[in-house]
């Protein structure tokens, strides 16, 4: 279902709009909230109601602020977000609709706006989602996750432009992500193959899957949209989980099942205790279950920060504390699997570059040197090693340590550009600019808009 303008509404909701619209000019925002609410429960695909509603909301919340009734709503709104995660992919609109009553008493909620916009994209509501995850947004530019979703979101609304300007935001804060970068990519090129198609989704004379013209892009969407259980089912299948637990506490296939429930729901709290008791148990052995439990402590600081009040005088202060306790719980995590499974290059891999991050170079070298042996990650290890030795000065190791990666790639990949742009940056350090010039244009000669080789190669010459 496309999103659809006023005239689509019927003539008892269109009346009740418009007594909205006069509502919120005479400043009588919960009336105006009351109706739009309402308008949106029987048409949730009207999108100028939505963003009246917003407006309202918004409105209403700068004008009459309370402490207290913050503090009380904050309470409430954690088990009605998460009822609501519970129904997005079986009812979708009554998600939209419990968001928005968590919305008319704070505006600012950002755990609200998120699960919104995933209900919003599940029911082909891309400028619901684009409205909602732009507040999200605003308020946290560097979370990558919200940033990718607002660019897939502006693109299906068919503002390609601002996808683009976004991710090259995000791009230039992760210090270019690789996964940003490619996304950067792949928006730019869905811009030129299908404008025409945007541009009529834009002004309301196309619809979502117009705009997506290539079919298996559309059989992804149809899959996407398939329900995986309904939330009567859900709610069956963990009173039975209760139960068999009940009479037998140990029972460790029950204790995943449960697990693994709550953790699609996005129950964090409930999910991560039964998790941890895997992981003291015979399935202690799965890495994978400690990589569960690691996503879930990560996930339930996520939803701190999310739960945070803005308009908060200390809203910065706090978040920042909250992204150390971050970045902390990230590196004790890595350094736990790397310890309890001392076989799986990826878990050392993975410390090392967290060491690298936090500037204990010593370590990370032995963590990349003992990688190497893997076939399988030699190369991002030799990547991270030749960090380390231009972070320590030592240029002609790291030169010689991505020569050696370049020579097992035959084919031009991401992988051997990202190389390419490694070895020209040691070589421009190490005064050598003629070699580090063609490295750049290896990449310039495929890949032109591969991160800044343009600017380096056209300077080059410019400057002869």
């Amino acid at each position: 279902m496309a999103e659809t303008p006023i005239k689509s509404l019927t003539p008892a909701m269109r009346e009740q709009y418009d007594k909205a619209r006069q509502a919120f000019d005479r400043g009588n925002f919960d009336y105006a909230v009351t109706l739009l609410e309402n308008v949106l429960r029987h048409a949730p695909s009207c999108y100028p109601a939505r963003e009246t509603l917003r407006a309202t909301q918004m409105r209403r919340h700068n004008s009459k602020k309370s402490f207290f009734k913050k503090m009380l709503n904050a309470a409430s709104h954690s088990s009605s977000l998460t009822k609501a995660r519970l129904t997005i992919n079986s009812k979708p609109e009554q998600t939209l609709a419990e968001c928005e009553s968590i919305l008319s008493e704070n505006p600012n909620n950002i755990a609200a706006h998120k699960t919104l916009a995933q209900a919003a994209m599940a029911c082909q509501f891309p400028k619901s989602a684009v409205l909602s995850l732009e507040v999200a947004f605003h308020h946290q530019p560097q979370d990558r996750e919200t940033g990718l979703r607002l660019s897939e979101a502006l693109q299906a609304a068919g503002n390609p432009l601002r996808a683009e300007e976004v991710l090259k935001g995000l791009a230039a804060n992760l210090n270019n992500d690789p996964e940003i970068i490619q996304a950067l990519k792949d928006a730019s090129a869905k811009r030129s193959l299908g404008e025409r198609g945007y541009e009529k989704l834009a002004t309301g004379q196309g619809t979502f899957r117009d705009a997506l013209k290539d079919q298996g892009e559309t059989a992804e969407l149809q899959e996407g949209e398939k329900t995986f259980q309904s939330e009567e089912a859900q709610e069956r299948r963990i009173a039975q989980c209760v139960k068999l637990l009940q009479d037998n506490p140990d029972h460790l296939p029950t204790i995943k099942q449960l697990g693994d429930i709550y953790r699609k729901a996005g129950d964090w709290d409930n999910a991560l205790p039964l998790f941890v008791k895997l992981t003291e148990s015979d399935r202690g052995a799965d890495p994978e279950i400690h990589r569960i439990v690691g996503q879930l402590q990560l996930a339930q600081l996520d939803t701190e920060i999310d739960e945070l009040d803005p308009t908060d005088d200390e809203f910065e202060t706090k978040r920042q504390a909250i992204l150390q306790r971050k970045e902390d719980l990230e590196f004790e995590n890595a350094q736990t699997l790397a310890k309890r499974f001392p076989g799986d290059h990826q878990f050392q891999l993975d410390l090392g570059k967290r060491c690298l991050a936090r500037g204990q170079i010593t370590e990370a070298i032995k963590l990349f040197q003992r990688t190497q042996a893997s076939a399988h990650h030699r190369t991002q290890a030799q990547r991270y090693l030749a960090r380390c030795f231009t972070q320590r000065g030592i240029l002609d190791l790291a030169e010689k340590t991505l020569r050696a990666a370049l020579a097992e790639k035959t084919v031009v990949s991401d992988e051997k550009k990202e190389l390419l742009y490694d070895l020209g940056t040691v070589l421009e350090k190490a005064d050598k600019d003629d070699e580090a010039i063609e490295q750049y244009k290896l990449i310039y000669e495929i890949d032109i808009d591969f991160r800044d080789v343009a600017e380096k190669v056209d300077r080059y010459y410019a400057d002869r």
